[in-house]
C-alpha cells in the first residue's frame, strides 16, 4: 500500500502597508500568527513553504497543505503588523500549481 500523494496549494498574496520588509521577517510573522490562532499542530499541519518574495512590489507566494488553506488565509488576513509597523495582507488567490498561479494572479498588465 502506497501513502497518500501530498496535495499542496499555493497563495499568492500582497502586503499593504508602508516601509519594506525582508522575506524572513514576513515568514516568521505569518508563522506567529498561524500558531497564534491554530497552535502547534496547525502550524505542522499547514506544511507552511516560503516560495518567493519580491521586496520591492511587496508581493509573495506561499505553499501549504490543501487541507489548511483556509487556516492558512484566516492567518494571512488576521495579520495586523510585522516588524512593530501596522500592515494588511490580502491573498490574491490561490492555484494548485505555480504556473497557473503566475499567470492569473502576478502578470503585469
Amino acid at each position: 500500500m502506497y501513502p497518500k500523494r501530498v496535495k499542496r496549494r499555493y497563495i499568492a498574496f500582497r502586503i499593504l502597508g508602508e516601509g519594506t520588509f525582508t522575506s524572513r521577517e514576513v515568514m516568521e510573522e505569518i508563522r506567529n500568527e498561524l500558531l497564534r490562532l491554530y497552535g502547534e499542530h496547525g502550524v505542522a499541519k499547514a506544511d507552511l513553504q516560503p516560495i518567493e518574495f519580491d521586496e520591492k512590489n511587496l508581493l509573495g507566494i506561499l505553499r501549504c497543505e490543501r487541507s489548511s488553506l483556509m487556516e492558512v488565509r484566516a492567518a494571512l488576513t488576521a495579520l495586523m503588523e510585522i516588524s512593530g509597523r501596522p500592515v494588511a495582507l490580502h491573498c490574491l488567490g490561490v492555484s494548485g500549481t505555480l504556473k497557473s498561479l503566475r499567470r492569473k494572479f502576478l502578470r503585469n498588465p
